[in-house]
């Protein structure tokens, strides 16, 4: 965690500004609103500075300056005075909060706070890192690792267009820290666009780093947001329409962006000189259309929400981005939906795999890891809608059936203990013990068979389906509720059962729904539903937490690099020592012969004098 320096006597993450008991009376005595607000101003470093010795300066040299100038500061390169370290220091001058008024100010300071807050409660190698917060009377000084490779933007510019193996290594890291932000935070960025995405340095491979969290908001499960936010491009309908809109929104953003870095434009793009001022309404009228999967002659409809036919590129990639832009969010991909897309699976190259490959993906370790504790309401539920996942998610569907078939080397259609741990034995640094691993197979192993069907796999994926999304899971009991009364009722349950006819077993299912129902009408309504399938009344398995912190590949390598300079650094240092102590033994054999020489030379000067 990153490290801060906080005054003793004040909570960093409290509330921002003091309270009427903590004010000074001077304070409490002054008249009128506006010179009350700027009083708090000028104290606002009484809560977050450290003590007086401990500054930025001396910790810190600050280098050149990065880029231009912002609203309220400026970003310098600095250097750790002990470690040598480099980093980035985006100091803020607390004079231009005047410049805001009044009545935002509060909510300016506020949301500053919170993104300090939020970066502070990030730890994922493609979010950018925070350091240390420093603060004195007229600066805010917010120390980052530094990134030297520049924005998405600029080398979307400088290249035109990616091609699709660069595209999907990037989009594949923007998902994993969506993924890591909406499951294990309940986080929400709400300004995701190339700009906000920086390279961690200049190698066409360098990791990217999610930055500027100034709109983000924690935002839990079955929660909502109603505020505009975002960049005109880059914002979902949902947001355009001003209805309220969660985490699927970070997911549309992405959508976009995988699509400019393959077309090199906005599927949303109006001509700033043709609408002027309009510009903003006319791009939101777009958004408000959605978007069309479809191939269109550039020459006859030009460039517009849909794909162009100058520019060809896979059936694949085309399924992704049409998936991630889907104007309903009960059809859009969830962050981890899209990462299991075979697409970005096969890091955009849809030929027979080169390179070997894990049996599962590391990706779908944390769907399998969440359908544990599962009670046979929850079962019943889900295998009710794999009908409409094989229809909504044929790309997955078929991934999976793969999936399986490596992962059956015998072919007999079951997959052993044996078979399933030398699958998952298959994902580098695999954060689970062997005891979790069969904790995890017997949870799979629902039928209580010698090993793990298909039927138990597609049980596992169909229900992260179904609560990947709050919206969805209120459709798949909508669906269910085909009275419209708000319960479900064992007679609706039969009906829909022997509509969908799930290997017959409706007569099992409405026994469950007896049990499951906590009134005497045999009845669930929407909330009883949703303690039996919701993530969020479920208690996870305890190795889920270290599935959410895998390290990719090239951050294992980044952090083997460094662990191997530091080794020669500490050797290095060691030697410095040695040579040191060496030294001060000399100077100090020396300083003795000096000394024994001055009092052999007084003793012969005190005889001269005696005679």
């Amino acid at each position: 965690m990153p490290s801060f320096v906080v005054a003793t006597n004040f909570q960093f993450f409290g509330s921002l500004f003091p309270t009427e008991r903590s004010t000074p009376k001077k304070l409490v005595q002054t008249v009128g609103k506006k010179k009350r607000e700027d009083q708090i101003l000028k104290r606002i470093f009484f809560i977050w500075i450290g003590p007086p010795t401990q500054r930025f300066e001396e910790d810190f040299d600050k280098l050149q300056q990065l880029g231009e100038p912002g609203q309220f500061g400026v970003t310098f390169r600095c250097r750790n005075k002990t470690s040598k370290t480099t980093y980035a220091v985006k100091i803020l001058s607390k004079n231009r909060f005047y410049r805001i008024p009044v009545e935002h100010r509060n909510r300016f300071l506020r949301a500053m706070h919170d993104e300090i807050e939020i970066l502070a409660t990030l730890q994922h190698e493609n979010i950018i890192k925070l350091e240390k917060v420093y603060e004195d009377k007229p600066y805010l000084y917010i120390v980052m690792e530094e990134c030297t490779g520049g924005e998405l933007f600029q080398r979307i510019v400088a290249r035109e267009k990616y091609t699709e193996s660069d595209a999907a290594r990037v989009i594949k890291q923007l998902l994993s820290a969506l993924k890591f932000m909406h499951e294990v935070h309940e986080i929400v960025h709400c300004d995701l666009k190339p700009d906000n995405i920086l390279f961690l340095d200049k190698t066409e491979n360098s990791l990217v780093k999610i930055i500027d969290f100034g709109m983000s908001k924690v935002l839990p499960r079955l929660q909502y947001l109603t505020h505009l936010c975002g960049t005109p491009y880059y914002t979902a309908p949902e947001i355009v329409a001003a209805k309220k809109y969660n985490h699927q929104a970070d997911v549309w953003s992405v959508g976009v962006i995988l699509y400019v870095m393959l077309f090199g434009y906005p599927p949303f793009y109006v001509d700033p000189q043709v609408y002027g001022k309009k510009e903003r309404s006319a791009i939101y009228e777009k958004i408000k259309k959605g978007f069309f999967p479809k191939v269109r002659d550039t020459n006859k409809y030009g460039f517009g929400p849909w794909f162009p036919s100058h520019i060809p590129v896979s059936a694949a990639v085309k399924d992704l981005i049409a998936h991630l832009l889907a104007k309903d969010v009960t059809d859009r991909y969830s962050a981890n939906e899209g990462l299991v897309h075979p697409w970005i699976l096969n890091g955009g190259v849809m030929t027979e795999e080169s390179v070997e490959r894990p049996i599962i993906p590391k990706e779908m370790l944390t769907t399998l890891a969440k359908f544990s504790n599962t009670c046979q309401f929850k079962l019943v539920v889900v295998k009710l809608f794999r009908k409409e996942f094989q229809r909504m998610r044929p790309h997955h569907f078929n991934q999976l059936e793969k999936i399986f078939e490596k992962m059956d080397t015998d072919g007999d259609g079951i997959v052993s203990y044996e078979e399933f741990e030398k699958a998952l034995s298959s994902i580098p640094q695999l954060p689970i013990t062997n005891k979790e691993i069969r904790a995890m197979f017997k949870e799979l192993n629902v039928s209580e068979t010698k090993g793990i069907r298909f039927e138990d796999l597609l049980n596992a994926v169909v229900h992260d389906y179904l609560v990947a999304c709050d919206e969805r899971l209120y459709a798949a009991f909508a669906e269910l509720d085909t009275d419209d009364d708000g319960c479900i009722t064992v007679k609706e349950l039969k009906d829909k059962l022997k509509e969908l006819d799930p290997l017959g077993e409706w007569e099992r299912a409405c026994q469950l729904i007896e049990e499951q129902a906590l009134d005497k009408g045999g009845m669930i309504d929407y909330e009883e539903f949703l303690v039996s399938l919701h993530p969020k009344f479920d208690e996870p398995p305890v190795w889920l937490p270290a599935l959410h912190h895998m390290k990719s590949t090239k951050q294992q390598e980044n952090e083997d690099e460094e662990e191997d300079k530091d080794k020669d650094k500490d050797k290095d240092k060691d030697k410095d020592k040695d040579k040191e102590k060496k030294e001060k033994t000399g100077k100090s054999e020396k300083k003795k012969e000096k000394k024994i020489r001055k009092a052999r030379q007084a003793r012969k000067t005190r005889k001269i004098s005696w005679r």
